[in-house]
Formats: C-alpha cells, sequence, structure tokens
C-alpha cells in the first residue's frame, strides 16, 4: 500500500527542483548571496557546507518574493519575481519553499555526500516559458549539462524496476504539490514492462495535500488490500 509516493527514481523526481534553483537565483539573486561562496546551484550548498534551516531560507523568499504577504500587500517587484518563478518552474507557491529546500539540503546530500561532487541533473535546452519576459530568462538562467557517471549512479541507487510480486495499490491526490501525481503513470510503465500490472491498482482522489490525505481514503484502500490477499491467498 503505497500512498503519496515518488514513484519514479532516479534524477527525474529532483531535476524540477534544479531548474527552481537556477530560476529563482536569476531573480532573487540570493541563494548564495553576492557576498557568500559562490557555488554551482545543482551542488544545492557548498561542499562541508552545514544544512540550512528553513528559517533561514524562508526569510530568503521572504525578502524577494514577499511569499508570507497577502497578494495586495505586495510590492509590484515582488509580485512581479513571484510570479515568474512559479510560473517557469511550475511549483505551487504553498509548496515554494519545500521544494527550494529539496533543493538545498536534499541536493548537497545527494552530490556532496553520495555522488563525490559529480552533478546528476540538467537543464540544458530547457526552455522556461510563462514569464513576463521569457527570452531574457533563457538567455541569464543558470545552465549545467549532468556528469553522465553522476546520473548512473543516482539512476542505480533509486530507479524502480517494477518488479513487484505482491499485490500493490497505491493512493494519491490528484493536486499533490510535492510528489506530483504524474509520478503514478512513471510507476505503472516501470510495473508493466516488468509484465506485473495485474499486481497493481492505483487510486487518485479529488484532493491536494501530500502526506496527510483524507482518513476514509487510507481506509479503503487498506482493505481493498486485505481483501485482495483473502480472495487470492497471497499471504
Amino acid at each position: 500500500m503505497l500512498t503519496s509516493g515518488v514513484l519514479a527514481g532516479g534524477p527525474e523526481p529532483y531535476e524540477f527542483r534544479a531548474g527552481l534553483r537556477a530560476i529563482y537565483q536569476y531573480y532573487c539573486n540570493n541563494h548564495p548571496r553576492p557576498d557568500e561562496t559562490q557555488y554551482e546551484l545543482w551542488r544545492g550548498l557548498p561542499e562541508g557546507a552545514p544544512a540550512m534551516k528553513r528559517g533561514d531560507l524562508e526569510a530568503r523568499v521572504e525578502e524577494c518574493t514577499g511569499l508570507s504577504k497577502r497578494p495586495d500587500e505586495r510590492t509590484e517587484a515582488e509580485a512581479g519575481r513571484l510570479h515568474d518563478i512559479l510560473a517557469a518552474s511550475g511549483v505551487p507557491q504553498r509548496t515554494l519553499v519545500s521544494h527550494l529546500l529539496f533543493a538545498t539540503n536534499t541536493f548537497s546530500d545527494i552530490v556532496n555526500k553520495r555522488l563525490d561532487g559529480r552533478n546528476p541533473f540538467t537543464n540544458e535546452g530547457v526552455r522556461y516559458t510563462g514569464t513576463s519576459d521569457d527570452e531574457a530568462l533563457n538567455r541569464g538562467v543558470q545552465r549545467f549539462r549532468a556528469d553522465p557517471e553522476g546520473a548512473r549512479r543516482l539512476r542505480y541507487d533509486s530507479e524502480l524496476t517494477g518488479r513487484i510480486v505482491l499485490p500493490t495499490v497505491t493512493l494519491h491526490a490528484k493536486d499533490d504539490p510535492t510528489a506530483f501525481v504524474s509520478l503514478e503513470q512513471r510507476y505503472r510503465d516501470a510495473v508493466e514492462a516488468a509484465r506485473n500490472g495485474d499486481l497493481l491498482v492505483q487510486h487518485v482522489t479529488d484532493e491536494r495535500e501530500h502526506s496527510k490525505l483524507a482518513d476514509e481514503g487510507y481506509v479503503r484502500v487498506f482493505w481493498e488490500v486485505v481483501d485482495w490477499l483473502r480472495v487470492y491467498k497471497y499471504y
């Protein structure tokens, strides 16, 4: 029973966050600040640096975008930067900070501690759209290319094979702002490729949360699994 799962491995579930870091830095230039140690954004943080506290990151986002303010309280510049960051990245406003935190501390852990400093992410060739000036963004945004060995090692460590051996039921919110529901199709593709499609049933609810869905949804899929086990005697 998999709920709100990050059901794809390798760079894909995180690569959009590498793009978010580049987009955010183009508009805000405060992560890192000009007077701080400069580093490649795909690295998350400089090697050896301590994890960034959420409050510190929130303060940086706030000073650039006025994120916590009501729309009518933001300055024109704040509103414009926030609009362009969200439009270009596709990240929901309500989880902007959490996605940036993934692209900071989690990236630092992946790259600096697990991949010996190799970059598994790329935004080369990506065209960002929907902003007030797409041409300027695409000219000025930091670009990076994945190191083949870094990408290979991340895929090896995390790619899902679809080789399930027991009945599996998934539950996912249609508007999950953290693990996007499109990952369910990636998981379906992997399971089908492994010829185990008969062992997988997926449910999508009309909700917009990530970790905590409605209680009745969990109860329903739990009993679905139990009934499946009873009927087919998998236990």
